[in-house]
């Protein structure tokens, strides 16, 4: 039985190096845009040579594709746990739904990133593998909120009329997406406004779209879910 190769020290510090390299790209390439950012950049954020950046990476284009798989990755890790904590259909579409909102205040590199690869389809016909592991990544994560709505649909917590559930999970991505960018971009004003800051202008707006989801109760009885 051949014996499982461990990883070198060599291993570990290539990683290392990538995740240096990939950490300061996704700072930079979020707040300035890729087209204002070099690898003089990048390297001197990272404190490595801009020679080893090129090493591991040949391109800013494929530096930055790397970091769009890294980040929704961890966009679609987020995904499976919030849909796995929820009992119901609707519990799990609003779980996924918060998840979305706490990945663009805790990880806001991360969510431009995604945001600026979805500005650009151009990068989607990219032949290389991280472009490949993007589109495989957004296809999952698109099936586990329309499954969340399948899942209301057949449980009863999601009205029956709502319509066809990989449009309904688009229409709610672009909701819950607006949401998360207007709070971060306006929250002390809309806090002024109407009372509503970052974080309650989100749930406000998660609240409402349950209530436009979820079932009508039978006569007599109660809503599914949270009431």
């Amino acid at each position: 039985m051949p014996v499982e190769k461990k990883p070198g020290r060599r291993d570990e510090d290539r990683e290392k190096r990538r995740g240096q390299i990939l950490r300061a790209a996704s700072e930079l390439i979020a707040r300035k845009g890729l087209e204002n950012v070099t690898f003089g950049e990048i390297a001197r954020k990272a404190r490595l040579s801009r020679p080893l950046v090129y090493f591991y990476f040949p391109d800013l284009r494929t530096l930055f594709l790397e970091a769009v798989l890294r980040a929704h990755a961890d966009l679609r890790s987020r995904f499976e746990e919030a849909g796995i904590r929820g009992g119901t259909g609707i519990e799990r579409i609003e779980n996924i739904g918060r998840a979305y909102a706490r990945f663009h205040r805790e990880s806001p590199a991360s969510f431009q990133l995604c945001a600026l690869f979805d500005s650009n389809p151009g990068y989607a016909g990219d032949p290389g593998a991280a472009a490949a592991g993007l589109k495989e990544s957004e296809l999952a994560t698109h099936c586990l909120c329309a499954d969340a709505i399948r899942t209301g649909l057949a449980d009863g917590s999601i009205r029956s009329d709502v319509g066809d559930p990989d449009q309904v999970a688009l229409v709610l991505w672009a909701c819950v997406h607006g949401l998360a960018q207007l709070g971060a971009m306006r929250g002390p004003s809309l806090e002024k406004l109407a009372g509503l800051g970052e974080e309650r202008l989100v749930e406000a707006g998660i609240g409402l779209l349950r209530r436009a989801l979820i079932a009508d109760p039978p006569a007599g009885g109660r809503r599914v879910g949270k009431g």
